[in-house]
């Protein structure tokens, strides 16, 4: 893949130039870098104290904006978001840990975790007054973020985060039974077109590649492994642990904070973000019709559009 080696430069922290590590590079098709080639990124990574390295794509210039993805995601669900946030800011795109191209994450992959690892990648790279925008469980880790840190965080946009009500689906809840998650990790793996029903509203309006490069995300060894670990560490079968929602906290949010759901979320309900937006007079509320878990991918146009308004508004 020579072609994709001068698109996509890879770099560590500092800009002092790296081997390219294969693990960017998949035998599986397509790849990180095949389906970020048209956004005008760079590869970086980062060793990060107490987690360990962590790969991150960076892109435009401006104002800094963190970009955080989905349990069993990676940095490729941002990619139609990329190019729009970019003519205006500079956006970074980590794999979470455990995710992507990212070090194996320690045995607890819990809330705790997640805002150390936030706050470590906003230390290391010298960010502040910076935007955070995350998706499902990357809207949890922004939210709890800007929660304990305020003053680091300029502003939120919450993608049908995780974390406001105790209700998800069932697929996950049965998936955190030690015995039931492997077998339907492993059946997600295997019946690619299921799992993207069950994340989007309509999966034909995904882009391809994208949409396959999700169902082999979900069969990566790897990554299943910490999909799994991360559902028995946050999740029973009666939903979402109490311990994680953040409403009880959210009184103290000052952060300017947009919700932006889809109307057809079948992993977490669209009522989460209404109620809390309802209660909440600093956030503002967008539903997106016809529109599953990933509005980012499923109604980009829609999507690019109310963030960079809300952004540049600020």
């Amino acid at each position: 893949m020579p072609d994709l080696y001068a698109t996509c430069s890879i770099y560590q922290h500092r800009n002092t130039p790296i081997t390219c590590p294969s693990l960017l590079y998949s035998k599986h098709e397509p790849s990180t870098v095949a389906i970020l080639k048209n956004t005008d990124t760079t590869i970086h990574s980062v060793t990060l104290e107490g987690i360990g390295d962590v790969v991150y794509a960076v892109a435009g210039s401006g104002p800094p904006v963190v970009l955080l993805h989905g349990l069993g995601g990676s940095m490729v669900t941002w990619a139609p978001t990329i190019s729009c946030l970019a003519k205006s800011h500079t956006v970074f795109i980590p794999d979470l840990p455990g995710h992507g191209q990212s070090v194996k994450p320690p045995s607890h992959y819990n809330l705790d975790f997640g805002i150390h690892f936030a706050n470590a990648f906003l230390d290391s790279l010298q960010l502040s007054e910076v935007s955070l925008i995350g998706n499902s469980l990357g809207g949890l880790i922004a939210l709890a973020t800007a929660l304990r840190n305020p003053k680091v965080v300029k502003s939120l946009v919450l993608v049908d985060p995780a974390g406001l009500g105790r209700q998800i689906a069932w697929s996950l809840r049965l998936a955190s039974i030690p015995v039931v998650g492997p077998v339907l990790a492993q059946l997600d793996a295997r019946l690619g077109p299921g799992l993207l029903k069950r994340i989007f509203f309509e999966p034909s309006r995904v882009d391809a590649d994208i949409a396959r490069e999700i169902v082999r995300l979900v069969g990566d060894p790897q990554i299943r492994h910490t999909i799994l670990r991360s559902l028995r560490s946050n999740v029973s079968v009666f939903g979402l642990h109490r311990a994680l929602l953040q409403n009880k906290h959210a009184n103290s949010l000052l952060t300017p904070t947009l919700l932006i759901w889809g109307q057809e979320d079948r992993v977490i309900p669209v009522q989460h973000g209404i109620d809390f937006a309802h209660s909440h007079s600093n956030v503002q509320i967008h539903v997106i019709q016809d529109c599953g878990h990933l509005p980012q991918l499923e109604q980009v146009e829609e999507f690019n559009k109310v963030v960079a308004h809300f952004l540049t508004t600020l």
